[in-house]
């Protein structure tokens, strides 16, 4: 016996649509859901593993030396000055001279791989007319940043050179006799730098004229101590007089472009995308020119360059001069500009800087993560503020 069902037409048809619009739903939902789901994907946890393990690669590089440039966590790449000379170069903690490179760029947040490129480069710097041991400015290059050194002079940077325009200052050892701080500037309401402790021993290595304050090195960090808190085994006067407001300059990196990451993180909003931070050594003013613009930096700053597009500069603590196409900028704490940026390589400053601006009007905190950045920087024993001090009100965030 054969049994026939009879549909109407008009179910029929309604039957189809209900049918193709499933189809239509499923296929919308599997070209959607992965990307919707990868920018959940990463774990919290994964992004705080991935910057511990960070600050531990990047303490390898506390032996960092000047003018010499290290290997901080993977993944870093470089291009070589001499092909065919290539030092050891791929692992946490790998040391070559800054010479040997003619730029480096550390590769882009790959949470899944745990990667997040970080390098650290340390610069001799020197006056015009007197150098102090130990005097030098920090580099920090992470994530997707690439910096190129165009300080095209060879012979400013041969180490026969360098020694010559950077011989070696008079130095002698001393011990603290009391709880003291080393400060940003001579003088005893100065930025406090480091707290030293009674009878820590100390590297003294130059002095103001009338020799009250005397320029000093304890374990890796640099400032000024008053005469009368130290034990000296020499006579100060025999150190070299320094000016503190003399502008120095790094020989071997005067000029440079660099490039950083396109955008916010999306997966790790603590991990920026990319970002260059400099610090000048005990607070010290330094002048170099990054993408053709020039910076007198006294301080601790965060640069940013996102090619045919924008550069920011943002002071983290202290005071940077920038200067374009005629036209000065003064900034502190928590003050920031924004310049264009074009010509034939996408990053050459092609306009005078736009004003100064409070940090939160031009760039967000996911672009600097000031939390992440001084936990960094700390591997290496440079001192970072985790939060931003204000040198004034902030406007309201747009």
């Amino acid at each position: 016996m054969r049994f026939t069902i009879r549909i109407p037409k008009k179910q029929l048809r309604t039957a189809g649509a209900i049918f193709v619009l499933g189809l239509v739903f499923i296929v919308i939902f599997t070209v959607e859901s992965p990307s919707v789901s990868s920018a959940q994907a990463t774990n919290p946890a994964t992004c705080t593993q991935i910057l511990t393990a960070a600050q531990q690669s990047l303490a390898a590089c506390n032996g960092l030396d000047r003018d010499q440039v290290c290997y901080g966590n993977q993944t870093v790449a470089v291009e070589y000055q001499d092909p065919a000379l290539k030092p050891a170069f791929g692992k946490a903690g790998d040391i070559v001279p800054l010479s040997a490179l003619k730029s480096i760029t550390t590769g882009p947040l790959v949470p899944d791989r745990h990667e997040w490129g970080i390098a650290a480069l340390k610069a001799q710097v020197s006056g015009l007319s007197n150098t102090s041991a130990g005097q030098a400015v920090t580099f920090i290059l992470y994530g997707n940043t690439t910096f190129t050194n165009t300080t095209n002079d060879s012979a400013a940077t041969s180490p026969a050179v360098t020694a010559a325009a950077n011989p070696a200052a008079p130095t002698c050892t001393a011990t603290t006799t009391r709880t003291t701080y080393l400060r940003g500037a001579p003088g005893p309401n100065e930025e406090q730098l480091e707290l030293l402790s009674p009878n820590d021993p100390v590297t003294l290595s130059g002095r103001v004229d009338d020799g009250q304050w005397v320029f000093s090195e304890s374990q890796g960090k640099t400032g000024w101590l008053f005469k009368g808190n130290l034990k000296t085994t020499c006579d100060i006067n025999t150190l070299n007089v320094i000016d503190p407001e003399v502008t120095l300059t790094a020989p071997a990196i005067r000029s440079f472009y660099f490039s950083t990451g396109v955008g916010a993180q999306a997966t790790c909003n603590d991990l920026p995308s990319g970002g260059l931070f400099v610090q000048s050594n005990g607070g010290r003013q330094v002048t170099f020119t990054a993408n053709g613009v020039t910076l007198n930096v006294g301080s601790s700053i965060v640069l940013r360059a996102i090619p045919n597009q924008t550069m920011t500069v943002s002071v983290i603590k202290g005071h940077v001069g920038v200067a374009a196409n005629g036209v000065e900028r003064e900034m502190s704490d928590g003050q920031g500009v924004v310049l264009a940026l074009g010509g034939s390589n996408g990053l050459t400053v092609n306009g005078i800087p736009g004003p100064v601006q409070n940090m939160p009007s031009y760039v967000n905190d996911n672009q600097i993560s000031l939390s992440s950045l001084c936990k960094v920087a700390g591997s290496v024993g440079l001192s970072v503020p985790c939060q931003m001090v204000w040198a004034s009100s902030p406007p309201p965030t747009p």
